[in-house]
């Protein structure tokens, strides 16, 4: 009898490649900032934010920067739960289609 399910999140059930790319392509998709641009720019701080030696909120305003826009760090926020339903509604049809087997 099995006693538990376990998922591994950390990048890898992401609606992309990896969780960074979700993250930028959500927020380009509704700031409508230039993509490549944005994954290109975030990409040079992955390794701290990867390792937990900074938070996206440490970087934001130096990422905007980068960039050349300003973009509300609620849209990072709300790529986060975009992403996390996404996951969740994939695991919920997973687990259903388990159960009933």
């Amino acid at each position: 009898m099995k006693k538990a399910v376990l998922f591994d999140f950390g990048g890898v059930l992401t609606l992309d490649e990896t969780g960074s790319e979700s993250i930028c392509s959500y927020i380009a998709k509704v700031t409508e900032v230039n993509k490549e641009l944005l994954k290109m720019e975030h990409r040079k701080f992955n390794p701290e934010l990867l390792t937990g030696k900074l938070k996206h909120e440490d970087i934001w305003q130096a990422l905007c920067d980068r960039i050349g826009e300003r973009i509300d760090i609620e849209a990072l926020y709300e790529s986060f739960i975009h992403t996390l339903n996404y996951i969740l509604e994939k695991i919920i049809c997973f687990l259903n289609i388990y159960l009933i087997i």
